[in-house]
């Protein structure tokens, strides 16, 4: 599968904003095997790495026009990335245990709580958002990483531990402080609430 470039990435945006219909078919050439780790590692259901893949397309289609996203390719793994969690959530809703999606979306939310009504909620979540990215800012290349693997793409600590070289142990308790590290960050910006 080719790189993702600029020149394509513009080509598609450009489709996009255009309408032509064809755009569907370009971005799914370039995006595909992409968004599909993404939704695989959230669903692990085929059927529901589809319907999240080919929801993406049509809410690519929806939102752009009027948004015109700097990174079409990252754009567009974090729409798949909320329409797969949000199929999960609707999949799992009664159901508990111990699967990787579920705690690492618990592990995150208790470092990442913050105060959320209706007038506040998206002030809270941009602020939220900022101070995350600014977080990420300050770690280095590889904690960023394994922050980014366990709590973007939502790789299990195995996966993580296999592709970066360590143990799982190790993984676990970097994370363990990535999240201590970022609830004080976030205490201190008065986003955090218990």
């Amino acid at each position: 599968m080719p790189e993702y470039t600029q020149d394509t990435q513009e080509t598609i945006l450009q489709d996009l904003f255009d309408r032509k219909e064809s755009v569907i078919q370009s971005m799914q050439r370039q995006y595909t095997t992409y968004l599909g780790s993404i939704a695989r590692n959230i669903l692990h259901n085929p059927e529901d790495v589809e319907e999240s893949i080919n929801d993406t397309w049509l809410r690519a289609w929806n939102t752009i026009p009027p948004k015109r996203p700097d990174n079409l390719k990252i754009y567009l793994g974090c729409l798949t990335r909320n329409i797969s969690i949000s199929r999960y959530r609707a999949n799992h809703a009664e159901k508990r245990g111990g699967d990787n999606v579920r705690m690492a979306l618990e592990e995150l939310s208790d470092s990442a709580a913050f105060a959320k009504d209706n007038v506040g909620e998206a002030v809270n979540a941009a602020a939220l958002q900022d101070a995350i990215n600014a977080f990420l800012g300050t770690l280095s290349e590889a904690q960023r990483n394994l922050f980014i693997y366990r709590y973007f793409f939502l790789d299990s600590e195995e996966e993580i531990a296999r592709r970066e070289g360590i143990s799982r142990a190790k993984v676990k308790v970097t994370l363990y402080r990535l999240r201590l590290k970022l609830k004080e960050r976030l205490i201190k910006e008065d986003l955090f609430k218990d």
